[in-house]
């Protein structure tokens, strides 16, 4: 059989759809990363918390996102972009039914940690199923419209969520994720095109992952607590966090299949094009 016989016989996903099932889960994601601010005092107010214990709802969601991305990147590619992004789908959603079922702040900052990493799964890997559904000639269009809905969903949050809260009880901003969530997994499951067998490249630098993890929270958590005051506590958290972040570089740079490739970050455009994403998303 001829390879144009074999191309027809089993056409691609048309690439709008998938598109379509792509910006859905990417805007529900960076939505979240906002709607919660505007419910902040509800939930505060409701759970008997204190002011600095209630932004960790905030926080925790951003944090999960940070730490787990790079890994799910690197999984995307070993293990297939759309089944990640199908299990990341599937974790956010049943992270948004844990936080609207949550009582507790604990139990809110814990369910929140599991929608930042399903979150994360989603997030790190609906460029690259954008990428291969569409040709080189229309792939700056289509990633142009993933980026656009990024930045809807971080303006819309607090439009949505002071809407929500105005007529719902505040978990209603966590419980309206679940039929979103499950309908786009169904979705996806019919649009999405099948990862390739055998299509597996390179491995999970485990190393990188051991390091890159607990070098963010700790660095993370501890200029959030200096914020409240310096003690020797906070500055060996700080140093630790630093010396596994460069632990993490030096493995990197010997990795065979690095999580992150060091080397982009010599292209200065690239380099300087990085300053206002990471403001987008402050944590």
């Amino acid at each position: 059989m001829s390879p144009e016989i074999a191309t027809d016989a089993c056409p691609r996903p048309n690439k709008w759809v998938v598109l379509f099932t792509v910006v859905d889960m990417t805007f529900m994601s960076t939505l979240d990363s906002s709607i919660v601010n505007i419910a902040l005092p509800v939930m505060q107010r409701e759970l008997a918390a204190t002011a600095a214990g209630i932004q960790w709802v905030s926080t925790v969601y951003l944090l999960a996102c940070c730490a787990t991305v790079l890994i799910f990147g690197r999984l995307g590619d070993a293990l297939g972009k759309v089944r990640l992004f199908q299990a990341g789908v599937a974790l956010f959603t049943a992270g948004s039914a844990l936080c609207g079922l949550s009582t507790t702040l604990p139990a809110l900052i814990a369910a929140r940690a599991v929608q930042g990493v399903g979150a994360a799964s989603a997030m790190a890997n609906n460029m690259g199923i954008v990428t291969e559904a569409f040709p080189a000639d229309q792939r700056g269009r289509a990633l142009g419209i993933v980026s656009t809905f990024v930045s809807l969903g971080m303006m819309c949050g607090p439009t949505i969520g002071g809407m929500l809260v105005a007529a719902f009880p505040w978990e209603s901003i966590f419980l309206i994720n679940v039929p979103i969530g499950a309908a786009a997994f169904a979705v996806g499951m019919r649009t999405l095109p099948r990862d390739a067998a055998g299509g597996a490249r390179g491995c999970l630098d485990v190393a990188g992952a051991v390091l890159v993890v607990p070098a963010i929270v700790l660095l993370f958590c501890s200029l959030t607590f200096m914020a409240q005051g310096v003690t020797p506590a906070l500055v060996a958290m700080f140093a630790l966090g630093a010396a596994l972040l460069a632990a993490f570089i030096a493995v990197e740079r010997r990795a065979a299949d690095p999580l992150v490739q060091l080397d982009a970050f010599r292209n200065v455009p690239f380099s300087v094009n990085l300053v206002p994403c990471s403001s987008a998303f402050p944590l």
